[in-house]
């Protein structure tokens, strides 16, 4: 079994699923996963599920998208030997008779086709999972358990002894780690800035830590930290004593120093008159 087919069924039977997956059909066909959930062991929920994932491309890659998913789901899930094959499955299983949810699971997908993508295999009764949310929320709820299961015990090594370790976190997310583009390094930050409990933290961050951060920002930018002064950190009570707190600071009182007035030299001549 490949590996994201591995965790796909790893994370299935957390869910309460029991799976069975390689199930041969007639005609060189094959059933990716069969995932049953039961109640009082009767068949309550039935799951037909393939996957298609690769780092360099998958099923969504074709120009055009309509035709490609036509293609494939009539070949993965509405063949007539894989539906037969699927139906004579569930009903070895006591419950009344369940519809088949089909579910594809897709590895990264491009952004820009990504709503276009979902919607045309809705329209073919199919969701999408996508792959990455999969191994997210399997790194998320990883215990402490020992686990036969290479990839399973990968996961939680990474998850316990690499992603707990801030410095090494950090080192993959550098530019010398190579892993994400500048790009991507940019919206991580991002989104990790939007998180609450990161806010908090980087709040409780002294003075020296802050303006470091505002050194190397656009903040270091007069105009733009003006305005962002003015429009979301200062309010009517904090902008006077903002500005006063500010041109008492030594740099800025000297910059400030109000002109002494010169009085106007008198001519020679005056003071040699009679």
């Amino acid at each position: 079994m490949s590996a994201e087919k591995e965790i796909v069924n790893f994370w299935l039977n957390k869910r309460g699923f029991f799976t069975i997956h390689n199930i041969k059909a007639s005609g060189n066909k094959s059933i990716g996963i069969l995932a049953l959930r039961f109640n009082q062991e009767r068949l309550k929920e039935v799951m037909h599920i393939e996957i298609s994932c690769s780092i360099s491309g998958n099923v969504t890659d074709a120009l055009d998208v309509k035709k490609n998913v036509m293609h494939f789901v009539k070949d993965k899930f509405y063949d007539k030997e894989v539906e037969r094959t699927v139906h004579s499955y569930v009903s070895q299983f006591p419950g009344p008779k369940q519809d088949t949810h089909k579910i594809l699971v897709l590895g990264p997908l491009p952004k820009t086709k990504r709503q276009e993508i979902i919607q045309s295999f809705k329209e073919k009764s199919i969701d999408v999972w996508e792959f990455e949310e999969i191994v997210s929320k399997v790194l998320q709820d990883m215990d402490t358990q020992f686990y036969k299961d290479g990839i399973v015990r990968t996961l939680q090594l990474i998850r316990y002894l690499l992603l707990s370790n801030p410095q090494k976190l950090a080192g993959l997310v550098s530019e010398e780690a190579g892993i994400l583009n500048q790009s991507a390094r940019s919206e991580f930050i991002s989104e990790l800035l939007k998180t609450e409990l990161v806010r908090k933290e980087l709040g409780k961050s002294d003075a020296v830590q802050l303006a470091g951060i505002l050194k190397h920002s656009s903040l270091r930018k007069p105009e733009l930290l003006a305005e962002l002064l003015e429009k979301d950190i200062l309010n009517q009570r904090t902008r006077k004593p903002f500005l006063n707190s500010l041109l008492k600071q030594e740099k800025m009182r000297k910059l400030h120093a109000p002109a002494v007035e010169k009085k106007p030299e008198k001519p020679l001549n005056q003071f040699f008159s009679a």
